[in-house]
């Protein structure tokens, strides 16, 4: 069965979508995959033999995400990286550049797989491994999963909740020397 990649397409230079198409590209010729790009406008720079969603809807990612093996993460710089998450969220395992959240975050061949230079042979060979290591694949899907879930917004709001309460008590203990 085909491994289908997902990537996001940006016209911002900090993104390095380019960077991945090309290697993409080289990808397909060597290995059984599928390539689906998003993004906001299709342009020539998208490969006639690579599916693209112009501007999907919330629902229509979030169903690329679930029925993808592989996020392939490109950028360069990077805050949070929302793609990240909602990859993760969604069982998407997530390769790429360790920039951002991804540094921050997750741990590498534990819920993502970092490549240190975005570069062919290294994507190719994690890709490889990937393919040929389904259970590998599955561990990263669900690891990435429980990663994501603890930023799920309940659980930020109640996190949040908790520290303004304890600087509270805090606070009243010692004006009331307690």
């Amino acid at each position: 069965e085909k491994i289908r990649i997902l990537m996001l397409y940006h016209k911002g230079k900090h993104k390095r979508s380019i960077q991945g198409i090309d290697i993409l590209k080289k990808l397909k010729k060597e290995l059984d995959i599928e390539i689906i790009l998003f993004g906001v406008k299709k342009d020539k720079n998208v490969p006639k033999d690579f599916i693209f969603y112009e501007n999907p809807s919330r629902g229509v990612l979030i169903d690329l995400y679930r029925k993808s093996d592989i996020y392939f993460f490109t950028s360069k710089e990077e805050s949070w990286g929302l793609p990240v998450m909602e990859a993760m969220s969604n069982k998407c395992a997530v390769l790429g550049a360790n920039v951002g959240c991804v540094l921050e975050l997750c741990t590498n061949w534990e819920n993502v797989i970092l490549c240190n230079n975005l570069d062919y042979k290294t994507v190719r060979d994690n890709v490889s491994y990937l393919m040929n290591n389904r259970c590998k694949l599955i561990e990263l899907q669900n690891n990435g999963h429980k990663l994501a879930k603890q930023f799920e917004w309940e659980r930020s709001f109640e996190s949040f909740e908790n520290y303004l309460q304890e600087l509270l008590i805090n606070e009243y203990n010692e004006e009331n020397k307690i």
